[in-house]
């Protein structure tokens, strides 16, 4: 079963505020002829939208018969549902798999999953349904 990743307004703002910055910056230095730095602008522009959007588009926690795996963009996180000990609400903003802070948090025997979806009660009934 899958459920679609939970994206927060503020990351969508810090995304869209990133672009913006870039490319007024870009627009700058065409306007005052500073050739030397647009590579770098440029490079810099892509490598952003290189890490931010597969983090817009790959965003989802699937629950598998044996595991629970969070998609966050290049990365996946996965746990057996075996290993589950606890799952609460949490709103840690620690860097996690998560792009919102209404997050829930996946413990385990030897590992912790904080992951975001968009509908919380329904992926939190389901493990427990599972485990």
């Amino acid at each position: 079963m899958r459920f679609q990743g939970k994206i927060a307004a503020w990351f969508w703002g810090l995304v869209i505020f990133g672009s913006l910055m870039l490319l007024y910056t870009i627009w700058d230095i065409f306007q005052q002829g500073s050739w030397g730095e647009l590579p770098a602008m440029i490079l810099g522009f892509f490598l952003f939208h290189l890490l931010c959007i597969p983090i817009l588009v790959c965003n989802y926690a699937e629950i598998t018969e044996e595991k629970v795996i969070v998609h966050f963009g290049f990365f996946k996180e996965s746990m057996e549902l075996k290993e589950i000990r606890e799952i609460y609400k949490t709103k840690n903003p620690i860097s996690s798999t998560a792009a919102s802070l209404d997050r829930i948090e996946i413990v385990g025997r030897r590992q912790s999953i904080i992951c975001a979806v968009r509908e919380r009660e329904a992926f939190i009934q389901e493990l427990k349904r599972r485990m």
